[in-house]
């Protein structure tokens, strides 16, 4: 082949960067972290899963129901007395944690750019990354979204340069980006075949070596990251295997169809008009360069081949996802983060003449919507329905009337460790329920001399989706929690409501019923 891959796609693939694209990936990586701290300090229980996460943190006491890269990231930032800190500083410092990692997968992103297509590909990728209001949101969270996507991009950054130039250091640091990924959440091993691809494809000489460098690189971080699930391998593995039967049976007692198309829709509101224009252009290029000459398939080089792989790891993510029952939009985060490099590529794969002036034009276009979205999702961040629900209840309802809640309403119960250092704080009493369901029949909450339900659509809602089911053990307690709605939402008086808004921890749909007065109807 006189021509190759290489060339046609990326004509300045490079093994090194330069000191423009490192100052761009820094400069990615001081913007992102101001940018993803911003407004990241809203009350610890408005997210139901951060208290778990300060318990642990707290306590030194991991559930592994995910790695530990997070939650040892936390404790770091806290320093020596993390288990002297309240809930809300341990809080925002995992949320800082997350601003990082998110920061840092731009970063990575921004250099395994400008490795393959220099730097106006790095500065295309690192303000694209910078403006994507799915970053931004989940790198306000307590969660292992943000460092799970940092490890994937780190593995991706360490792929394209260990492509590109094979080495011992090379490979070893290929396992340890791996390790990163796989320490963010358990889905991160999937990266691993990026080093395998690797491996197998080297001369019959140097796989072992290469084996053998990754392997330890691999193994030294997983380790010294996640060293607790050594010494508690029982609950260990007796999490893990809860995780999995949760990602193949269902969550919460429910479970759907699969495969689904949920991701389609979260890739579309994720992305834009433009960017889809942008990655189809990206895959358009790759497969004009491939299909030719898939009969000299056996010709073509590991640098060549690893595009393919690298091209396909997004999709094959998302197909992954889509046999899963349990859904999210979070779950999407790093195939949006590879999407976006992918669009910041697609005017530099190939030396047609009009591919960077039109991607030049599509690139603005995105960029401004990008802008133009993620500035609604800060403007979210300032929102806080659940202050406005304090301000009512503590100014309208009497002072001594019991409020049955779901758990995501959030209303300050007394006693409750997750409301400690909120600030918050309403006279009235608070039956705080997983969901209000569960705190008996309406009639039975009536004769209790309970008079106002709180609802949240983000627990109720599982009840009446068209695409879900119980799963068969949990059908009794699924329609006796439905009837208990349909029955409330019949009778009760509607005295407060807020409907949903972008930030849904800030700005659930939430609703304040006031049961009626009398015997309720049979």
């Amino acid at each position: 082949m006189k021509e190759t891959t290489k060339k046609i796609l990326f004509p300045e693939w490079r093994a090194r960067v330069g000191r423009w694209d490192v100052g761009i990936s820094l400069v990615v990586l001081l913007a992102g972290f101001l940018i993803f701290s911003r407004h990241n300090d809203f009350p610890a229980h408005y997210h139901p899963d951060e208290p778990s996460k300060v318990r642990q943190v707290k306590q030194g006491v991991f559930n592994f129901n995910h790695p530990l890269l997070l939650l040892q990231t936390t404790k770091l930032i806290l320093g020596p007395n993390a288990a002297e800190e309240n809930q809300n500083a341990i809080v925002r410092a995992g949320r800082t944690a997350s601003a990082l990692f998110a920061a840092a997968a731009a970063a990575c992103l921004v250099l395994a750019a400008a490795h393959l297509a220099g730097p106006l590909a790095a500065a295309a990728a690192g303000a694209l990354l910078l403006t994507n209001h799915q970053l931004y949101e989940l790198a306000h969270y307590m969660k292992e979204d943000a460092a799970l996507a940092f490890g994937i991009c780190a593995t991706v950054l360490a792929y394209v340069r260990c492509a590109r130039l094979p080495s011992g250091a090379a490979f070893a640091v290929l396992g340890a980006s791996c390790a990163l990924a796989v320490s963010g959440k358990y889905v991160g091993a999937l990266v691993l075949v990026f080093p395998l691809a690797l491996v197998i494809t080297q001369k019959t000489g140097h796989r072992l070596r290469a084996g053998i460098f990754a392997s330890l690189g691999f193994l030294a971080v997983l380790v010294a990251i996640n060293f607790p699930m050594l010494t508690s391998l029982n609950e260990f593995f007796a999490n893990l295997g809860r995780e999995m039967n949760f990602a193949v049976g269902g969550h919460k007692g429910l479970t759907r169809d699969v495969p689904h198309g949920v991701y389609g829709a979260v890739f579309r509101h994720a992305t834009n008009p433009f960017l889809w224009i942008l990655i189809g252009l990206f895959y358009a290029g790759l497969l004009a360069a491939f299909f030719p000459r898939l009969r000299e398939a056996a010709r073509l080089r590991t640098v060549e081949w690893s595009l393919v792989l690298f091209a396909a790891f997004p999709v094959v993510y998302t197909l992954i996802l889509s046999f899963s029952p349990k859904t999210h939009h979070r779950y999407f985060l790093p195939v949006t983060c590879l999407l976006l490099l992918l669009a910041a590529l697609a005017p530099f794969q190939s030396r047609v003449r009009w591919a960077v002036p039109v991607g030049a034009v599509l690139f603005v276009a995105a960029l401004g919507f990008s802008i133009s979205r993620t500035l609604v999702y800060d403007q979210g961040f300032q929102n806080d329905a659940r202050l406005r629900l304090v301000e009512y209840v503590t100014r309208e309802l009497p002072g001594d009337a019991v409020i049955v809640q779901d758990k995501r309403v959030g209303l300050p119960a007394e006693g409750d460790p997750r409301f400690e250092g909120s600030g918050m704080k309403i006279p009235q009493r608070v039956d705080d329920q997983f969901f209000a369901a569960d705190a008996g029949s309406l009639a039975e909450l009536q004769a209790a001399g309970v008079r106002y339900v709180a609802v949240s659509e983000g627990d109720y809602g599982r009840f009446f989706l068209k695409t879900h089911r119980p799963r068969p053990e949990e059908a009794d307690k699924f329609e006796r929690r439905k009837k208990f709605y349909e029955e409330l939402f019949s009778i009760g008086t509607l005295i407060w409501e807020s409907p949903s808004g972008q930030m849904q921890y800030l700005q659930p749909s939430i609703k304040l019923y006031r049961l009626p007065d009398g015997d309720l109807p049979p």
